[in-house]
C-alpha cells in the first residue's frame, strides 16, 4: 500500500491559482520500476468534479511524483483530495524493483485540505 502527500505550496497563501502546479508524491514500502504513464485521480470541490494528475518521475525509487496544472474551471474552496484508489495503471505497470512483483496499488484517501484550495480565477 502507498501513502500519498501535496508536496506543491501554492504561491499566494492557501490557494493555487491559474497554471500553477500541484504536485502530489505517492512513496512505496519498497523501490518500483514504472512503465507507461500513470495517472492519478485527485477531486476538487464542492461539486468541481475530478481531476487527473500526470506521473512525472520517480521509477526506481521509492517515491512516485504526479503533477496537475491548474486550468480553468479548476475550484476547490475546501481544498484538494484524493479519492481512495485512485491510482490508474493506463496500460502501463508498477512493479516492485527488487522482485518485479506487481506493487501493491491499493491507496488510502486524502481529505479535502485547506491548505491546498484551488481558484483559477484567483
Amino acid at each position: 500500500m502507498a501513502s500519498a502527500a501535496v508536496t506543491s505550496t501554492p504561491t499566494s497563501g492557501d490557494t493555487y491559482g491559474l497554471g500553477e502546479m500541484i504536485l502530489i508524491m505517492l512513496t512505496f514500502s519498497e523501490a518500483v520500476d514504472v512503465t507507461g504513464t500513470p495517472c492519478l485521480k485527485i477531486k476538487m470541490d464542492p461539486d468541481y468534479g475530478e481531476k487527473w494528475t500526470n506521473y512525472e518521475s520517480g521509477s526506481g525509487t521509492t517515491s512516485l511524483n504526479f503533477s496537475h496544472e491548474v486550468v480553468q474551471p479548476n475550484i476547490s474552496t475546501q481544498g484538494i483530495a484524493m479519492l481512495e484508489d485512485a491510482l490508474k495503471l493506463i496500460g502501463g505497470t508498477i512493479k516492485s524493483t527488487s522482485t518485479e512483483a506487481d506493487a501493491e496499488l491499493a491507496l488510502g484517501g486524502l481529505g479535502h485540505d485547506a491548505n491546498h484550495k484551488v481558484d483559477w480565477q484567483g
